[in-house]
């Protein structure tokens, strides 16, 4: 039972760590855009973004969990 629990702890920290290291990433190359492009290039790529974003937020609903419908798989032939 202590190995599952050190294994979680790990993996929580982890996962923590990769969602920092990302967010620091977002910062710098938004940082690093808005020097480079113009404020209406900025808007469109602003735009682009948040758009790309909504559909990550909608692909971790669960949807690759719900295309899953049977716990036995059975082989058919097409």
């Amino acid at each position: 039972m202590e190995n599952i629990k050190n294994r979680f702890i790990e993996s929580v920290k982890w996962n923590f760590i990769g969602m920092m290291i990302k967010i620091v990433f977002q910062i710098l190359f938004t940082i690093i855009l808005t020097r480079l492009l113009s404020p209406d290039d900025f808007g469109l790529f602003a735009i682009g973004m948040m758009l790309i974003g909504f559909a990550n937020m909608l692909s971790d609903f669960g949807l690759g969990s719900a295309l899953i419908q049977k716990k036995e798989l059975t082989e058919t032939k097409i």
